[in-house]
């Protein structure tokens, strides 16, 4: 169960990267100050490494002794990042179809 957790912590986490990433070029503005700041300082892949190292690193020294609420705090985690991912989907959406003219 735990693997399947990792492995969606890390996909989602990639996915907010390039999804951020096309939102900020087509003029959309980091909503998250502290994220803010670190992409402006140009710390943004750097910072997605260590919070996702830092995530995984967490659920899995907790997993042995914590085995239920380790699984539901990583999954509570991806539900989070997904929505983080579709929040950030819907507003590439709304400009590609401002872009189109619809």
């Amino acid at each position: 169960m735990m693997i399947i957790i990792y492995i969606c912590v890390v996909a989602l986490n990639v996915a907010d990267y390039i999804t951020t990433r096309v939102v900020l070029s087509h003029g959309g503005r980091e909503l998250n100050p502290i994220m803010r700041w670190i992409i402006d300082g140009g710390l943004f892949i750097p910072a997605k490494i260590i919070l996702t190292g830092i995530i995984i690193s967490g659920l899995y020294f907790t997993s042995a002794s914590f085995p239920v609420i380790t699984i539901i705090t990583g999954w509570a985690i991806v539900i989070y990042y997904a929505w983080v991912v579709l929040h950030n989907l819907s507003q590439i959406f709304m400009v590609g179809f401002k872009d189109d003219g619809r």
